[in-house]
């Protein structure tokens, strides 16, 4: 049974089962900030999880954030789509 649990292992690595190579995780950190993209706006918990949005989108081929700023998004562009909107 270990040498069957060993040989799963290997193959799962060898096929390269990964996923995206974004970050899934951010620190608790309450700090409001927003991406702003050419098109749209994402408003998010702090600055990891803006980032960690920002590698998805590129992932995606989507339009990467210009540029990073901590608090409220500017109501003149509507939001990314798919975003999660997180109330300031």
């Amino acid at each position: 049974m270990f040498k069957l649990g060993i040989a799963l292992i290997l193959v799962t690595s060898m096929l390269g089962t990964e996923g995206s190579k974004c970050p899934d995780i951010a620190p608790l950190i309450s700090q409001p900030s927003c991406g702003i993209a050419k098109e749209c706006v994402y408003p998010g918990v702090n600055g990891y999880h803006i980032r960690n949005e920002d590698c998805r989108r590129k992932e995606q081929g989507k339009s990467p954030f210009l540029t990073i700023k901590g608090g409220k998004c500017p109501t003149d562009k509507p939001y990314c789509p798919g975003s999660v909107i997180i109330s300031n």
